[in-house]
């Protein structure tokens, strides 16, 4: 069973997130604040990560350039509510997943 990572200031997002991606046969992990993801990080066999770009206190990118550090090559896949083309440039160039 694949295991995904769910990274989401908002609880009930991720709480969305668990229920529907388990639906579809994933195992998920989430938290609501990104610090307690990085010690988790390795060894763990994550899939892959879903990271807001938007988080409480701190930007999705700076989280994404800490895991790339650990595992340069985990899948990071970055959510969003809002539109912003230079962010997702910058996102895809800082190693965020196409």
């Amino acid at each position: 069973m694949e295991k995904i990572f769910v990274i989401d200031d908002e609880e009930q997002i991720c709480l969305t997130l668990k229920k529907v991606l388990e639906a579809k046969g994933y195992q998920i992990l989430w938290t609501t604040d990104p610090e307690k993801f990085l010690p988790q990080l390795q060894n763990n066999g994550f899939s892959c990560v879903l990271l807001d770009l938007k988080l409480s206190g701190a930007s999705g990118i700076d989280y994404l350039v800490k895991i790339h550090e650990v595992d340069p090559h985990l899948p990071i896949i970055m959510m969003t509510a809002f539109e912003a083309v230079k962010t997702a440039v910058e996102a895809m160039k800082r190693g965020a997943f196409h």
